[in-house]
């Protein structure tokens, strides 16, 4: 049986203070209006939105992973423990594709948005800090923020757009539950994450290349 491509509701961001909306769980705040974000393949949806200039680029999107039928799956890890585990796989496969575009891992630090568990990784790019991401599995769902310079690294801009994520609705959202997704669904899903934010690097770099050599 063909799996199926699910088609993918772009989500409207609210103006007021460029706050946007990813859904009824995350809201984060961007410098300025961002772009809609979206992916999609056989294995998973990517969902979210970008902002991108001359100097650093703005991403936070989620990921969820299909069941053979192309159907979405929205369920938890059993533990805190497993939960790490599913955070400790996320990293590893973040920091191959960022490797892979010349940014070098630096330390990963657990945190925490309000109640709930995350991680944050940091990365160097030409001996100085070079991005950071933010990983937050929540309702059986992964959400990423990244900062990324392009020319320039701004530590004020970085900490106001990862530090600007917010849970909403708290009492609603959980982490863990007593039924599971299989882990192998969860590192399908994460696999085809570090492909796509590849190719949006790729894109990226492309794009400021074009601009660059047109304005000469």
């Amino acid at each position: 049986m063909k799996l199926k491509f699910l088609s993918i509701l772009i989500i409207i961001c609210t103006n007021a203070f460029s706050q946007v909306k990813i859904d009824s769980v995350i809201s984060v705040v961007f410098p300025e209006k961002p772009e809609p974000y979206e992916r999609s393949s056989k294995d998973a949806i990517v969902t979210g939105y970008v902002l991108k200039n001359k100097k650093d680029s703005f991403l936070f999107f989620k990921t969820i992973p299909l069941n053979q039928n192309g159907e979405e799956i929205h369920e938890f890890s059993t533990s805190l423990n497993e939960l790490q585990k599913n955070y400790q796989y996320a990293s590893k496969r973040l920091i191959t594709a960022m490797k892979d575009k010349e940014f070098s891992f630096l330390d990963s630090t657990k945190v925490k948005i309000g109640e709930f568990h995350a991680y944050n990784l940091t990365f160097s790019n030409n001996n100085s800090i070079g991005a950071e991401y933010l990983i937050l599995e929540l309702n059986g769902v992964f959400y990423f923020a990244l900062y990324s310079k392009i020319t320039e690294f701004n530590e004020k801009r970085k900490n106001d757009f990862i530090k600007s994520v917010v849970v909403n609705n708290i009492n609603y959202q959980n982490q863990v539950s007593k039924n599971s997704i299989p882990l192998e669904f969860i590192r399908i899903g994460i696999k085809v994450v570090a492909l796509l934010f590849l190719g949006f690097l790729i894109i990226t770099a492309t794009f400021f290349m074009v601009r660059r050599y047109n304005s000469r």
